[in-house]
């Protein structure tokens, strides 16, 4: 527990009564002194007054501030701040390597966990061009159906679209397209324009859903018309 003699010629100075002031004040108020020989007042406060300074690095300087119950808001520290600029000063520049130290610990969990995130996803599937991720509704379809209208599933090699939703284990009617020839949405656009067909598949050889085409959902509505709008 840390303890000083507190003057009444201190208390008055500052007209402050609060112990934890004068604790921080008599133990910065040499480094204080130091600042305030190579920088200026306006100076110091300007730095302080910056907004990017963290709100963690201005929640440090919580004891300048009059504020005796909660937590004190910004302006009230940057207030603190101004009345007094070098005992803030050398507190942020004495806790600033700790802080510091804290936030790489914290940005470096956050890579991490982008990494791994991105590893699950590549795992999971390719990022191919033009799908659109999963709707929640559509993804629980995908629960109870072997093949989801819609749903771009991948093999390794292939793309198959089914044409309809159905339970049906067996086979239904696919898009299926060569994953070097696929430009997207448009190239099944092309196909239906041209009159071409779906072909049969078989639910093993569908692959793993990777996305979502919403424009040929309502690809149904043509099927056995020849597939022309």
């Amino acid at each position: 527990m840390k303890s000083a003699i507190i003057m009444s010629s201190q208390l008055h100075q500052h007209n402050r009564w609060d112990v934890g002031f004068h604790l921080l004040y008599d133990e910065y108020a040499d480094r204080a002194q130091a600042l305030s020989a190579v920088l200026s007042e306006e100076a110091a406060v300007a730095l302080l007054s910056d907004e990017t300074v963290p709100a963690e690095a201005l929640a440090l300087l919580a004891p300048l501030t009059r504020v005796t119950q909660g937590t004190p808001k910004r302006e009230q520290l940057l207030s603190a701040a101004r009345a007094y600029p070098f005992i803030a000063l050398a507190l942020l520049k004495d806790k600033a390597p700790a802080l510091l130290e804290r936030r790489q610990a914290q940005a470096q969990r956050a890579l991490e966990r982008i990494a791994q995130t991105r590893l699950t996803l590549e795992e999971a599937g390719p990022t191919i061009e033009g799908l659109l991720p999963i709707p929640f509704d559509v993804r629980n379809l995908l629960a109870s159906n072997h093949f989801v209208g819609a749903v771009v599933y991948f093999d390794g090699q292939t793309l198959s679209i089914p044409v309809e939703t159905s339970k049906t284990a067996y086979v239904a009617d696919c898009w299926v397209v060569e994953l070097s020839d696929w430009t997207g949405a448009d190239y099944v656009a092309a196909r239906v324009d041209e009159g071409e067909v779906p072909v049969p598949r078989r639910c093993e050889d569908l692959g793993k859903p990777v996305g979502f085409l919403k424009d040929l959902a309502d690809h149904t509505s043509n099927y056995g018309m020849g597939w022309r709008r």
